[in-house]
């Protein structure tokens, strides 16, 4: 494991990953009037109009396990943890 997700705890009390978040870590939704004028959107192979948002888990180990099932090596800024 040689690439790092940071872990935090939004402020609705679930856990997310922050920064540059892989795609093998994020949902691929379609995209939203914000992510097209916020230049997060693109295209798919069928001409959908789509954007990676990063999952959220209800528990801190949850994005943890996930992220170590994938390869990535977590870490947090030691707050809450």
């Amino acid at each position: 494991m040689n690439y790092r997700v940071h872990i935090i705890d939004t402020p609705a009390g679930r856990y997310t990953y922050v920064g540059s978040v892989p795609a093998a870590l994020c949902d691929i939704v379609a995209a939203s009037k914000a992510d097209v004028m916020g230049g997060r959107a693109y295209k798919n192979v069928y001409g959908d109009l789509i954007t990676a948002k990063p999952r959220v888990f209800s528990s801190y180990g949850e994005a943890w396990d996930t992220a170590i099932s994938f390869g990535f090596e977590p870490i947090h800024d030691g707050r809450k943890f």
